[in-house]
């Protein structure tokens, strides 16, 4: 892929991103479910690249990538209604509205473009963010 074509193909996601589509839970789910599949359905080949270029046997690229990767997907499965449903937030008495609610929503296009990397690290959901910012929970 050339450079241009890239920044064509991160507009195009940009723009994408900008009709609001992704706010919908069901779209991120089957998101979720197609990368998951996608997954499945290239395991073979996934483990066959894995050996040829960083020499992982099988059972380490299944454990440290494919199946660490399958987990992470089905874990922000799992919990993906509940990281979306709007939370109530704790304000001050002298605030208004006498009432706050957060509203989580995907924050921006993310697109990891890489060469010989961690298939887990470019491809897996990244929800570790909502881990660490107690806000997101």
């Amino acid at each position: 892929m050339e450079l241009q074509d890239i920044g064509g193909l991160v507009q195009h996601q940009r723009d994408f991103f900008n009709t609001g589509a992704t706010r919908d839970v069901a779209f991120r789910i089957r998101q979720l479910e197609r990368l998951r599949r996608t997954v499945l359905d290239n395991e073979p080949a996934i483990l066959a690249t894995l050996k040829a270029d960083l020499n992982k046997p099988q059972l380490e690229a299944y454990s440290s990538e494919v199946g660490l990767l399958r987990a992470e997907i089905d874990y922000a499965l799992r919990h993906i209604r509940v990281w979306a449903k709007p939370q109530r937030m704790p304000n001050h008495m002298t605030q208004f509205p006498p009432s706050v609610w957060l509203y989580p929503e995907p924050y921006d296009l993310h697109s990891t473009i890489t060469t010989i990397y961690s298939h887990e690290q470019t491809t897996a959901p990244h929800h570790q963010q909502r881990r660490a910012d107690p806000h997101l929970r």
